[in-house]
């Protein structure tokens, strides 16, 4: 059974526009089992103590060719240096594809499937955040979808992030965003049963019942294991003093809006902000086709600015 909407077409906001990156450095660290950790610098100033870290969706894509997400949510921070972290097993090398969920790409590397998970993604985040931190004063995130849940657990874990930025990264579970999609992208008659086959799939990956390489939408055992635990209401609650913008359109069908409004609800503490944008959907288009990206990033500056007078 294929989830498409949720982990392929959710695509971290994806775009045509192409441009040329020859000013972002490509730099490497070693993880501990001597796999190469790739990471991408976009210096804007010498001596730049602001840094922009951007973080990507589910997808199987390189985010340095993901031009969209640098020109449109990597220049809101004006002359802020931006740094993007390559997942598990990705390189420049993988061409950018945006197949809107209709089927696997078969050039998706097998150590990403194996080895992409959201602890890997943590512990790379952490890493290349304690060799650069040292360098800047001010460290924002920004990250959607995935990312988003990406920002939350980073910030759980670190005290040195002056701001983040979560873009519609849905409610507190990741199984009540997958029936809900489910909900929203199957024909009526065949709902009860896409559920149902959905929560089985799901019980054989939390009882260790499929094997190690067996991959669900381009993701392996591990990686749903891992998702399907994350309590994302106890993630944010962590995290008592750094300033968060949630973002959340309320069209969208990639990501369950009543948890949305639920989780919302249930975060009083005072550093966490909610911006919500009703008839939007999951890549900020509007009913008539318009992608108003343009206003979230004015409202992000907006809500940005109070923290940086």
């Amino acid at each position: 059974m294929r989830i498409c909407s949720l982990l392929l077409c959710t695509t971290f906001l994806v775009s045509s526009i192409t441009s040329s990156y020859a000013e972002i450095s490509t730099h490497k660290l070693i993880r501990q089992d001597n796999s190469e950790l790739i990471y991408y610098l976009d210096k804007q100033a010498e001596h730049n103590k602001t840094l922009l870290v951007l973080m990507q969706g589910s997808d199987c894509n390189s985010i340095k060719n993901n031009t969209f997400i640098q020109e449109t949510f990597g220049r809101w921070l004006p002359s802020s240096d931006v740094l993007m972290v390559e997942k598990y097993g990705i390189t420049a090398q993988l061409t950018y594809s945006d197949d809107n969920g209709e089927g696997e790409r078969e050039d998706c590397p097998k150590n990403y499937k194996l080895h992409d998970n959201p602890s890997q993604r943590l512990a790379d985040y952490l890493a290349v955040l304690d060799k650069l931190s040292p360098n800047y004063t001010n460290i924002v995130l920004l990250g959607g979808s995935e990312g988003a849940t990406m920002v939350h657990l980073v910030v759980a874990e670190r005290h040195d992030i002056s701001a983040a930025i979560a873009l519609n990264g849905g409610g507190r579970f990741f199984l009540d965003d997958v029936l809900y999609n489910i909900r929203n992208t199957t024909p009526k008659e065949h709902v009860e049963e896409a559920i149902n086959s959905f929560q089985q799939l799901a019980n054989a990956i939390i009882t260790n019942q499929i094997g190690d390489e067996q991959f669900v939408s381009e993701h392996s055992k591990l990686w749903w294991q891992q998702y399907l635990a994350i309590d994302l209401l106890e993630v944010i609650k962590r995290n008592t003093q750094t300033p968060v913008l949630i973002v959340q359109t309320l069209d969208d069908i990639n990501v369950d809006v009543a948890a949305f409004h639920q989780l919302s609800q249930e975060i009083t503490q005072p550093n966490v902000t909610f911006i919500k944008y009703d008839k939007l959907n999951h890549g900020f288009y509007n009913q008539q086709g318009e992608r108003l990206t343009g206003k979230v990033v004015q409202d992000i500056q907006q809500w940005y600015a109070q923290y940086n007078k």
